[in-house]
């Protein structure tokens, strides 16, 4: 296996052609460790969005689950398009 990894590393477009990797052993592993100590923290909007809505969801844990309602502001400062895929996005939600 060593042979054909290294086999893989000289010459990557073969092994893409065939459709598969050959990773060493404990590599995938290596990579989750790695990710886990790369991470930066949730971004700001997502901040925002527990502490606009963590009271709420402590008191009423299945208002989580509850898609928001579009709010006003959005509806009179977003473009028109934006607006349309908003619609769409409800939708496909409505949908399934």
């Amino acid at each position: 296996m060593e042979r054909l990894h290294q086999w893989q590393q000289v010459d990557p477009l073969r092994f893409q052609r065939l459709g598969f990797k050959i990773q060493r052993s404990g590599a995938r592993e290596a990579a989750r460790v790695n990710k886990f100590f790369e991470y930066a923290g949730a971004d700001e909007s997502t901040k925002r969005l527990l502490s606009t809505n963590a009271e709420r969801w402590t008191e009423e844990p299945h208002s989580f689950w509850l898609r928001p309602e579009p709010s006003t502001t959005f509806a009179r400062s977003a473009s028109s398009a934006a607006r349309l895929v908003a619609f769409y996005i409800n939708t496909k939600y409505d949908d399934a």
